[in-house]
């Protein structure tokens, strides 16, 4: 439930322009869910810290984020995902 709603308050901060708030929420939200073994929920906030990193201005660490992402989800068989995060690194 922690991670859950750490997620949720980081969606919230995104979407408020608060970069830092979400990413210190996200952080949280992906510990929780690593160690509850979520690699799928896990996956889906680190793409959104990859786009709080990215409106932060730190384009290296939101590439590192989809790429983690990414590996997460192909090792799951989640391709939809994948060519999503295919497409956000092509532009």
């Amino acid at each position: 439930m922690r991670s859950a709603a750490a997620h949720r308050r980081a969606v919230l901060a995104v979407a408020e322009g608060r970069d830092g708030d979400a990413v210190s929420s996200l952080e949280s939200a992906i510990k929780g869910w690593t160690e509850l073994k979520m690699p799928f929920e896990a996956a889906q906030s680190r793409l959104l810290l990859a786009e709080a990193r990215h409106v932060g201005g730190n384009a290296s660490a939101a590439r590192l984020e989809l790429d983690s992402a990414r590996s997460i989800l192909e090792r799951l068989g989640a391709t939809g995902d994948v060519e999503r995060i295919e497409v956000m690194l092509s532009s």
